[in-house]
């Protein structure tokens, strides 16, 4: 199976750290980003395959921030990380899935699923 490539965006600092080492010890290819202009930007020049994009992070408006994600790299899978996912069963346009942002198993598992069905595409 080939690498995946995750930019993972996160303004809180330990949150970053943790998701993104433990998405490298399991193989992934990992970009971090602790700002939404970063994320944007990184997103444009490096084209991942997913953002992992936590609430927290935008001061603007999420929909408009996964939208331009999308634009500018249309084969990234967005996915959103909140406190509540059962506040989030309506996902918005341009993102892939919602995940709780303490749960890294299930943003790994979401991560994998993503590869798995990219691959048999």
């Amino acid at each position: 199976m080939r690498e995946m490539t995750v930019l993972c965006a996160d303004a809180v600092y330990e949150r970053l750290s943790h998701l993104a080492n433990a998405l490298r010890s399991c193989g992934f290819v990992v970009i971090e980003a602790d700002s939404a202009a970063r994320c944007v930007s990184i997103a444009a020049s490096q084209k991942p395959e997913a953002v992992v994009l936590d609430l927290d992070l935008l001061h603007v408006d999420m929909e408009n921030i996964a939208e331009y994600i999308c634009r500018v790299s249309p084969a990234s899978r967005v996915i959103l990380t909140v406190d509540a996912t059962s506040l989030w069963r309506a996902t918005l346009p341009y993102v892939s899935a919602v995940a709780a942002r303490e749960n890294v198993d299930q943003i790994m598992s979401l991560l994998q699923e993503m590869l798995l069905t990219d691959h048999q595409a």
